[in-house]
């Protein structure tokens, strides 16, 4: 038998701390844009105090295109935060939406293979970290997605012993 008390605690559970972390995620978004432009508007002292090879990296990462990516990952953030802080009323009724984890899955994969293509595209290098934080990320959502879909379909089963009886 399954415990749907423990499922839906666990959802809620997941469920905020995935809220918080797209809070912070959303902050740091707005930290990097911000970094972006101080970057952009000091490189002509930058490129008197670095040497060559150090420069050429900083102006690399001085990309426009680090921003694009940077201002979508944020209104990303932003939703999937406030759609994650709406679901926690809808799981005390057993209806939670499955939109903010589908919407924080898709964003997980596409964000950081454009992450990873605009990172080669520039000739930076990888960090195991960069590697491994997208898996654990898209383990997590993955998990928070299967425990809604179960608490929706305990009404599915709930109907269908109703129909046996």
């Amino acid at each position: 038998m399954v415990s749907y008390e423990k499922i839906r605690q666990s959802l809620r559970s997941w469920t905020l701390f995935i809220a918080w972390v797209n809070v912070l995620a959303a902050l740091a978004k707005v930290y990097s844009v911000i970094s972006h432009f101080v970057l952009v508007n000091n490189l002509d002292k930058l490129k008197e105090q670095l040497d060559a090879e150090t420069y050429k990296i900083v102006e690399a990462s001085a990309n426009i295109g680090n921003v694009i990516i940077a201002i979508i990952a944020l209104v990303v953030n932003i939703v999937v935060a406030v759609l994650a802080f709406k679901n926690l009323a809808k799981i005390k009724d057993n209806a939670p939406s499955l939109s903010p984890y589908r919407i924080a899955l898709i964003y997980t994969v596409v964000y950081n293979l454009a992450s990873f293509a605009f990172a080669i595209y520039l000739g930076a290098t990888l960090s195991p970290f960069s590697l491994i934080l997208p898996l654990v990320f898209l383990v997590l959502y993955g998990y928070v997605y299967n425990k809604a879909a179960q608490l929706l379909d305990k009404d599915n089963a709930d109907d269908s012993e109703s129909d046996n009886n």
